[in-house]
Parts: structure tokens; C-alpha cells; sequence
């Protein structure tokens, strides 16, 4: 736990969620993640558009009980940031003792999953490495992160306008709560598509432009490019928590 970043009087429900265990992951995404080729982690991939991956990433239980602590920090008094300047309902988790589980998150499982599905960054030029294939280059250097959580309910924030993320590479985790209604993204197509990594007979979904919908469903992860344009559509019942992951190549400003 980073305890420098918590009050002295504070005790937390869960201590064991401050920092990273494996069975806090999705057993088949453990697995992929080790087998480490692209087609293990294609297997626990859906694809509902192009440049847009959804699986199956954090169990059920830790869900709920980081739900709980996040609860208990609020009732506990403890000073919280806000996520930034698109969500008032939230909180930035570096700064309540999270930094060294969400270091562990990025380095385990959002880096070697972005080497694999993205070539390069529409910032970067594609290297011949990565053209050539998995494994070969040195990956897309995602080296710091901003991770938070979002709120939506029917009182507080309800809905989200289309924008685009302050990230390179971006994973969106539906928490809970269970019940919500309502409340799923609309992605644009994907105008970047020329970074996305994918076996050929999938790339049918590239000139698509029209808006798609994605559902949310407790414990599964999407992952995306920051540039992908989305929305969040409005909740209609219910109180839906999120946990983003923004990644950079930079330090954010």
C-alpha cells in the first residue's frame, strides 16, 4: 500500500487490494497474458468494431470489494481527487494509496496487450519491427498512466458527450454497481486504423463510420486508442462505477 498517500488514521476494509495479486485477474486472460503470442490474446478478444477489444479482465470479487474500499474511503473522510475535468464522480486512485497496483496493471497486463493489438501510436511512425511482427521491436513504451474512477447515476453525473481520451492507449473496466440500466458507449470508426494489429479477414471493419454501441458488463475490460472517438449514452437506472486507465508514451501535463 502506498501509505504515504493515505491518512495515518485511516484503516482499510481490504488492505489486500493496495497491491497486485493475480487472482484478482481472469484466469484465461492470466493465461494468454503468459502465452504472450498474438493469437493467445486474440482467443479472449472480442472485437465489436474495429480498433475496439473487449474481454474479460478482473473477477467478480475484486470488483465488488474495490467498490466497498472506494465506498469506505468516501465515508471515512478521506480527501479525494476528482478524475478530471469531464467527471465530478470519481476519484484519481494514485492519490488514495492505488499507485502501486495500478503500476503493477499497467505493466502486466494494459502494455503487453497494446504491444500486441496496436503496431505503433498515431503519434509515432510504425516501425519495421513492428510491421515484420509480434515480439520483435520493443514495444509501444506506454511509461505512465492516470487511473481513476468514474460515477454515473440518475443524481450525479448521468451521461458523457463524445470526446476523445488525454491517452495514448485506453482500458475501461465496468466495476458495477449490479442493477445499472442504460449507460453504454457509442464509438465512432475508427480513423487510425492503420495502427490497429489484426489478422487480415478482420480488417473489413476499417472504413466503417457509422456509430456502434457497447455494452457494458461487470468485470470486462474495453481497450482502445485515446483518438477513438466515444460517448457515453445516459444512465437510466442504477449507479454505474468504472475503472479508467489512461496510458502515455509522455508524462501527462
Amino acid at each position: 500500500m502506498d501509505s504515504q498517500q493515505l491518512p495515518r488514521h485511516y484503516t482499510p476494509l481490504h488492505p489486500d487490494l493496495y497491491t497486485y495479486h493475480e487472482e484478482f485477474i481472469e484466469p484465461r486472460l492470466l493465461e494468454a497474458l503468459r502465452e504472450g503470442t498474438q493469437d493467445a490474446i486474440l482467443s479472449v478478444m472480442d472485437t465489436p468494431l474495429f480498433g475496439v477489444f473487449k474481454f474479460a479482465c478482473l473477477r467478480r470479487d475484486f470488483c465488488d470489494r474495490l467498490i466497498q474500499e472506494l465506498d469506505h474511503l468516501e465515508r471515512s473522510g478521506v480527501e479525494m481527487a476528482r478524475p478530471n475535468s469531464m467527471n465530478r464522480y470519481g476519484a484519481i486512485l494514485d492519490t488514495c494509496g492505488f499507485k502501486s497496483l495500478m503500476d503493477e496493471i499497467c505493466a502486466r497486463i494494459i502494455s503487453p496487450i497494446a504491444d500486441i493489438l496496436f503496431s505503433s501510436l498515431p503519434s509515432q511512425a510504425p516501425s519495421r519491427e513492428a510491421e515484420d511482427g509480434v515480439g520483435k521491436g520493443k514495444g509501444l513504451g506506454l511509461r505512465y498512466h492516470h487511473a481513476f474512477t468514474v460515477r454515473y447515476s440518475p443524481t450525479q453525473d448521468k451521461k458523457l458527450d463524445k470526446h476523445v481520451d488525454n491517452a495514448d492507449i485506453t482500458l475501461n473496466v465496468c466495476l458495477g454497481r449490479e442493477g445499472f440500466k442504460g449507460g453504454h458507449l457509442l464509438f465512432q470508426g475508427c480513423k487510425d486504423s492503420a495502427v490497429v494489429r489484426l489478422p487480415k479477414q478482420l480488417h473489413r471493419y476499417a472504413a466503417e463510420e457509422q456509430e456502434h454501441r457497447v455494452d457494458h458488463e461487470i468485470g470486462t475490460a474495453l481497450i482502445h486508442l485515446g483518438s477513438h472517438i466515444h460517448q457515453a449514452v445516459k444512465l437510466e437506472e442504477g449507479e454505474r462505477i468504472n475503472l479508467i486507465v489512461w496510458s502515455k508514451t509522455l508524462p501527462f501535463e
